[in-house]
């Protein structure tokens, strides 16, 4: 995130912490399935956060406001299993798990 903080998830929650004031914010899942992965936009003005369940989303946040900025809809039938952005941040690659293992490429700010 910055050079203070790191993202991480367990479970249906994810967890922004900083290891130098030792702050720690929790979320939790909005689609009540779970994370599948979490992924940080490389200008680290962004992370995306790919959920679990039936239908799922993936949220694109803003950092550090952690503002909802995009929400991504039908990459997958239940789960994510690995989301990244490209290179450049302009695009985002996401990988659905069983049954579909579908491969989407998002123009995830259109």
């Amino acid at each position: 995130m910055d050079r203070d903080s790191i993202i991480y998830a367990a479970g249906i929650s994810y967890t922004i912490f900083n290891h130098f004031t030792k702050d720690k914010k929790i979320f939790y899942s909005k689609d009540r399935g779970g994370i599948g992965s979490i992924a940080v936009h490389p200008s680290k003005k962004y992370f995306a956060v790919a959920e679990m369940g039936q239908m799922p989303n993936i949220y694109i946040y803003e950092y550090p406001s952690l503002k909802l900025y995009r929400i991504l809809r039908k990459g997958t039938e239940r789960s994510y299993s690995s989301v990244t952005f490209s290179g450049s941040g302009d695009m985002l690659a996401s990988v659905g798990s069983d049954p579909d293992y579908l491969l989407t490429v998002w123009d995830w700010k259109q």
